[in-house]
């Protein structure tokens, strides 16, 4: 039950977040935008392929207990960055009192 809870997050996670990010990389990088947005393409496909590779490894020969554990420690890996990049592009209550946005 708890794994197609896990899904279902999963899922509605990536969908969320799989427009956004060549979003954010075109209108950052400018001219650069076609290279970035297939950079990120390529990353993409590269994790679906090794990813079922490598857990679908691990699995086979340690079971499921290790594959959960990597899942979390990766999901707790990919948390402390995203509260490291948050901290440090946080904008001050005077800026944003006088009505600065972030640019990155």
């Amino acid at each position: 039950m708890f794994l197609v809870f896990g899904m279902n997050v999963c899922t509605i996670g990536e969908m969320l977040l799989l427009p956004a990010i060549p979003t954010f990389s075109s209108e950052r990088t400018g001219k650069s935008a076609p290279f970035y947005m297939g950079l990120s393409g390529g990353f993409g496909n590269v994790g679906r392929m090794t990813g079922p590779t490598i857990y679908g490894n691990v699995y086979d020969h340690w079971g499921v207990l290790p594959v959960i554990v990597i899942g979390t420690l990766t999901s707790a890996v990919s948390l402390l960055f995203f509260l490291m990049h948050a901290s440090l592009h946080k904008l001050s209550k005077e800026n944003v009192s006088k009505g600065q946005i972030a640019t990155y």
